[in-house]
């Protein structure tokens, strides 16, 4: 299959995407509903070792999971696409004085984490509940927040 390295024009998409996160804070400003928010890691990067990058399903372009021969982007491209979109969350946040993990920033890019492109594994999954866990924990209920029952 075709590799591209260059995603298209994802301004739209960025604007939408800050649309609706603006949305889910007003929304929770409004029924003073603490939000955290965390940030999209994933596994890709440039130059991924053939290991890592046999995991790899997502960044097809059309009916991909179903047609073989589909154009695909690499995932050097498809980093710099989710970068822009955690970047986009992460002023949002600052901006708006919202609580935000960057998970991207902390969580290895391999298999200690990830099953493939962006899911995570069962040891993913526990380092992103300890990475919360102990950030709730060490912030504190916030003053207006309304508190849920939670079962971890």
């Amino acid at each position: 299959s075709e590799i591209r390295k260059e995603l298209p024009d994802l301004s739209s998409a960025i604007e939408e995407y800050a649309r609706n996160i603006n949305k889910m804070i007003d929304i929770a400003q409004e029924k003073s509903v603490r939000l955290i928010f965390m940030t999209q890691p994933t596994m890709w990067k440039p130059r991924m070792p053939e290991k890592l990058d046999t995991l790899l399903w997502l960044g097809g372009i059309g009916d991909f999971q179903k047609e073989s021969g589909k154009v695909y982007y690499s995932s050097e491209a498809l980093e710099k696409g989710m970068k822009k979109y955690n970047d986009t969350l992460i002023n949002i946040c600052q901006v708006r004085q919202m609580e935000c993990i960057d998970l991207s920033s902390i969580l290895k890019k391999d298999t200690t984490v990830f099953f493939d492109d962006a899911h995570f594994n069962e040891s993913g999954a526990r380092k992103v509940s300890r990475i919360l866990s102990n950030y709730i924990l060490s912030q504190g209920r916030k003053s207006n927040e309304k508190l849920f029952d939670v079962v971890l």
